[in-house]
């Protein structure tokens, strides 16, 4: 603002007003002035007591306070404020300006409020005002109904001022009201109004954007024929769109983006020849893209994207106005239709994230001279480059995921362009000069692709975002430019140091360069070298050294990611200088320290991973003030601590014991999602994303002892618990009823004794482990735990998936009651003491596929019932008091997916169940299953079983393992055919019963046959010559028959020794000595080489192989059970194809198993 001072008459300067007849000063326009300052209360403005207008809009009043002094403007009509830097509280004398007619105190920065009985003052004194507009002032209330006796009110604008409650309904018919805003008030809520509005309503601006309304869009606004603005972005309307949307015949601006409307595009929109802007965006739209709506004569804007749209594209209208096009993130199809490059006027085309297909040549878009942005990523499309093509106006070029093999040659023209995605393609070799040459570039992403090496670095001055992880890059670190905020160039191969010029980078938000071979010490600087700072993650590197001493105070670092590093030495203390660390991962490194309990007073910690390291001594938990608050997942798995479990910790692990949902669903920022590996059931899980909900608590693998905290108890959201592998002792609390949420409790290989609690009506136990009704894995194996448990087990969660009691000293009957809903789909209780039946309601488990009843005192008939279960694939009921025939004429279809069943050690009588042999698919089906071993997400299922006298127990059980064993009982009669027809049985043990007749010739038909135990029965007859065709098998037993004749020989029979023939038999023939007519026995080397291996078993020399698929020894387990399976003893006993020599080695590197005993 400037006035020519020079000429005496105010009356002439620029934005002043003066009365014609008085010459009064009567209006100053000072708008977009240029002033600065504060405000005085005793300016010279307040000396123009005949002031009607007053615009000082648009200046910088340094946060200045509101003179009261404006209230003595008696006279004034209009007065504007807004965007002028004003603060603090509106000052109630405004009320006293009666004649105002226009009032605007809005503003873009919330500085101003509006205290509630001001606010009421001035809808009760401001009789005559028209407009009203107080965007961005703080006001925080509900809407006063003295606002609707405003009869004169022209325009209402009420946006971003934290009004609460619900929407007067009387506030839609003001009868003057052209413009209602009240947009961006999240805690506003109530319905549209669905009683008419007059026909002659002037309302010509309704925006109720970013509010809580819901319901649907009434018929009544068809009556809104003046409308040209209709704002509903971000509310909670549903159902579909209304067809009276038609009736608005002015409308230009059209935006019900981001609610939930379903439902087709109603045709009614056709009718809005004057519509420019129209966004459906984020709903669930659904059908295809009206072709009329292409072909309206005034849009140019057109928003679909985030609906569930269909079918293909249909083709544009050559005279189209249209410039903005938004479709991405629908289920469209088919090729991009030819006439998009008829689009003259089009700048801005979003077509990613769709099912789009065929090969889209670029030149098609090369006569848009407009075009500024081209998004395409994510279809099925194949881009091809021509050469002489060019873009001048292009700034955003986005192709992820379109199957490109080059680097386009029209960038190296293209000097305007700030975003380039080229991720998830295949462009191999180096990315050149006129790429990373770009001066104009910001963002910059070439991930998932071959890219080996980049032709120069540093790269732009402008660039901001820098993605190249998941190539093959080598050679030591680039370093980007100083702009650069997101830099990550993890999974690559880059090694060598990290130079200390990275700390130039002092506007860096994230830097991640995981999975990489980088190795020496960090740069110290690293800790403390950008305020800006968030993310630093540097896992899976061969990092060494200390981590860097110093973070600063004034960090904003919020995750710190160093697992799979070989860093040494102590925590560094200045972590606590961290204030908003959420993560912090330490795992699977050589850091020796005491437990830092200083990490307690971080308030936002949420994970916290030491695991894997070399923390010794107790965790005193008795330092700190309020520790660890939001601390939701734990992990101090593998290191020594000692003492007793941290009881005042978990009283205050607060965010466990809050079961409300966030409003975040993932922990993350703008550019990057918060990782973390956790241990359930010795599986490795990567969480790529960490839900917000989830917690966990994994304390296992130390030298804890003592009992376990009645405080766990209060952790009602906890999900997983793993306290497994220490010297616990003590019962299990009561208190564990109360989780509510448990997905997995692992508290096995401790000393726990006594019962698990139960939730008795005698009030006993006030609280138990069945009020857990959100449980999916119980695992509570090999401890001491022992009398019945309770009742409640078998039907306290619809959830439960696994319940595994095995190894115990459980007695009594197994619960009897299994509900018609549960979800158990493994139920171990091998090795324990119950007694009884199978209970019946067993078969109400139509999941169930592992049931394990093995090593008990069950007493009972075959439970043919089982067989109804549709999915069970294991059934162990061994060494109990089964008795009776198996009547395999019950039931219809039994035991379809049945493939490893052992009865054996009962007291089975009758014939072998033919029938179930008949009927059981799985064993007769050779395609390799797409899961490779039987389990969960959380937990791998295992099973023991009996080959070559040995029991050995499978942690994790292959797909494609099929054993049956039925030794050991007093069966009798034939061995029935139908066992030839079971092609995909690995091992068949029917030894110890009383079998007669002959060995089935059928049997030659079982081709993956490795381990036939036939022996201690009474068969007869000869050996069949068709068991020679059986090239996989590896253990043969006919020992204890009445067999004769001649011992087939070729291929694997030239294998076995006397212990397969051994007995009182008519046999005869190599190996025996006992000849077939005048050759003299000869025992070849091979079998001589045997029988000196088994003579290290008879001399009492036996040996064991541990191999765990959970726990702290499986890297010491699985080296020795790799050496001793290549010295030939054992061989194990699955094959997948292919030859047995190149087979064995490929089981060797993928098999899991431990010996776990010899039987008798």
């Amino acid at each position: 603002m400037s006035w020519n001072e020079s000429a005496t008459d105010c009356c002439l300067w620029d934005g002043v007003t003066c009365d014609e007849l008085t010459g009064h000063v009567i209006g100053l326009d000072l708008s977009c002035g240029q002033l600065y300052g504060t405000f005085d209360a005793n300016s010279s403005l307040f000396q123009l007591p005949h002031l009607q207008r007053l615009n000082l809009a648009y200046n910088d009043f340094n946060s200045s306070r509101i003179p009261y002094a404006f209230g003595s403007f008696a006279n004034l009509t209009h007065l504007n404020l807004s965007n002028s830097w004003f603060s603090g509280a509106i000052p109630s004398k405004i009320s006293l300006l009666s004649k105002l007619i226009s009032l605007d105190l809005s503003s873009d920065v919330v500085y101003l409020r509006l205290e509630l009985h001001h606010f009421r003052m001035f809808l009760e004194n401001l009789t005559q005002v028209q407009e009203l507009v107080l965007n961005g002032v703080n006001i925080s209330s509900v809407l006063p109904d003295s606002l609707t006796n405003l009869s004169s009110l022209t325009h209402l604008e009420l946006e971003w001022t934290g009004l609460q409650g619900n929407i007067p309904n009387n506030i839609f018919h003001l009868p003057k009201l052209q413009r209602l805003v009240l947009g961006i008030n999240e805690d506003l809520r109530g319905n549209l109004p669905k009683v008419n509005w007059s026909s002659s309503s002037s309302l010509n601006v309704l925006d109720l954007s970013l509010t809580s309304l819901s319901g649907e869009l009434p018929h009544s606004f068809g009556y809104l024929k003046s409308l040209n603005y209709l704002g509903l972005n971000n509310c909670r309307l549903s159902r579909s769109i209304t067809k009276w949307i038609g009736n608005l015949t002015q409308i230009n601006y059209l935006f019900l983006s981001r609610n939930a409307f379903i439902g087709t595009i109603p045709s009614a929109i056709s009718e809005l020849q004057n519509l420019n802007m129209l966004s459906l965006s984020y709903n669930s739209l659904n059908g295809t893209i009206p072709s009329w709506l292409l072909n309206l004569p005034s849009l140019y804007y057109l928003n679909l994207r985030g609906n569930e749209l269909t079918g293909q594209i249909n083709e544009f209208p050559h005279k189209s106005p249209l410039e903005i096009i938004y479709l991405s993130g629908n289920k469209l199809y088919g090729p991009i239709p030819q006439s998009v490059s008829k689009l003259s006027n089009l700048s801005y085309l979003d077509l990613s994230s769709n099912n789009l297909s065929g090969v889209v040549e670029l030149k098609m878009f090369s006569n848009l001279k407009l075009l500024k942005r081209l998004y395409l990523s994510n279809n099925n499309i194949s881009i091809r480059s021509n050469i002489n093509i060019s873009f001048p106006s292009i700034t955003s070029f986005m192709m992820s995921s379109c199957k490109i093999d080059e680097f386009p040659s029209f960038l190296r023209t293209s000097m305007n362009l700030d975003k380039l995605d080229l991720s998830n393609n295949k462009i191999h070799g180096t990315v050149p000069e006129w790429i990373t040459g770009k001066t104009s570039l910001s963002y910059l992403n070439l991930s998932n692709n071959f890219l080996t090496s980049i032709e120069r670095f540093p790269l732009g001055e402008k660039l901001e975002n820098l993605d190249l992880h998941s190539n093959l890059l080598e050679g030591p670190l680039p370093i980007p430019p100083p702009s650069t905020r997101y830099f990550s160039i993890s999974q690559n191969k880059l090694s060598g140091e990290i130079p200390s010029s990275i700390c130039n980078a002092k506007v860096l938000v994230i830097l991640d360069l995981s999975h990489n071979n980088f190795s020496s010490a960090i740069p110290s600087c690293l800790g403390n070298f950008s305020e800006f700072l968030s993310i630093l993650n540097l896992k899976s590197n061969a990092f060494h050294g200390a981590i860097p001493l110093t973070f600063g105070k004034y960090s904003n670092l919020r995750n710190l990611d160093l697992n799979g590093n070989q860093f040494e030495g102590p925590v560094p203390p200045s972590l606590s200088n961290c204030k908003s660390l959420e993560v912090l991962d330490l795992g699977n490194n050589k850091i020796n320290d005491s437990f830092p309990y200083w990490l307690g007073s971080l308030p936002e910690l949420q994970v916290l991973v030491l695991r894997s390291n070399q923390f010794h001594g107790p965790i005193d938990s008795s330092k700190g003030k309020l520790p660890f608050p939001k601390l939701r997942i734990v992990d101090l798995s593998h290191n020594n601590f000692i003492g007793h479990l941290p009881g005042r910790y978990f009283q205050n692990f607060k965010a466990m014991k809050n079961t409300t949902m966030p409003n975040e669903k993932y922990m993350r920022t703008a550019f990057y999602h918060d990782s973390v590996t956790v241990t359930m059931k010795g599986l490795y899980i990567e969480l790529v994303s960490i839900l917000t909900v989830f917690t966990t608590i994994d304390l296992s693998c130390n030298k804890f002892s003592g009992e376990i905290p009645d405080a766990i108890g209060e952790l009602i959201a906890l999900h997983v618990l793993n306290l497994s592998h220490n010297t616990l002792t003590g019962h299990i609390p009561s208190r564990f009823g109360d989780l509510e949420n448990p997905e997995s409790l692992d508290l096995s290989s401790n000393q726990l004794v006594g019962k698990i609690p139960n939730n008795k009506l005698s009030g006993e136990i006030p609280s138990s482990i069945c009020n857990a009704k959100f449980l999916y894995i119980l695992d509570l194996s090999h401890n001491n735990f022992s009398s019945a448990i309770p009742p409640c087990l078998g039907n306290f969660s619809e959830f439960l998936s696994i319940l595994n009691l095995k190894s115990n000293a459980f007695h009594g009957a197994i619960p009897l009651t299994f509900g018609k809903y549960n979800n158990l789909r493994n139920l171990d209780l091998n090795g324990n003491q119950f007694e009884g039946p199978v209970p019946p309601s067993l078969s109400n488990c139509k999941s169930l596929e592992v049931l394990d009843l093995g090593n008990n005192k069950i007493n009972d008939s075959f439970p043919y019932w089982l067989g109804s279960l549709p999915e069970l694939q294991v059934l162990v009921l061994r060494s109990n008091q089964f008795h009776g025939p198996i009547d395999s004429s019950k039931g219809k279809l039994p035991f379809p997916k049945l493939r490893i069943v052992d009865l054996s050690h009962n007291n089975f009588i009758g014939h072998l169940p033919g029938r179930y042999f008949q009927n059981f698919k799985a064993m007769k089906n050779t395609t390799i299953p797409n899961e490779k071993y039987m389990g969960t997400g959380y937990y791998q299922d295992s099973v023991t079983v009996t080959m070559k006298g040995l029991d050995i127990e499978l942690v994790s059980i292959l797909t494609i393992f099929t054993t049956i064993d039925l030794s050991c009982n007093k069966f009798g009669g034939e061995i029935p055919d139908v066992i030839g027809e079971l092609i995909a049985l690995n091992v068949l043990n029917l030894s110890h019963n009383t079998l007669t007749s002959h060995i089935p010739s059928r049997l030659g038909d079982l081709a993956n046959l490795e381990s036939l135990d036939l022996s201690s029965n009474q068969l007869v007859g000869k050996i069949p010559n068709q068991l020679t065709s059986l090239t996989f098998l590896e253990v043969l037993n006919l020992s204890q028959n009445h067999l004769d004749g001649r011992i087939p020989t070729g291929k694997q029979f030239d294998t076995f020794d006397n212990s397969s023939y051994a007995g009182k038999s008519g046999l005869c023939g190599l190996p025996l000595s006992k000849e077939c007519g005048n050759n003299q026995p000869k025992v070849p080397p091979r079998v001589a080489r045997q029988q000196e291996d088994d003579s290290d078993f008879a001399s009492g020399f036996t040996w064991k192989v541990m191999v765990m698929g959970y726990g702290c020894g499986m890297a010491l387990g699985l080296v020795m059970g790799y050496l001793m399976f290549l010295t030939g003893r054992p061989k194990f006993f699955v094959r997948i194809v292919e030859s047995e020599v190149r087979e064995m080695a490929k089981r060797l590197k993928r098999t899991r198993y431990r010996r776990v005993g010899r039987r008798n």
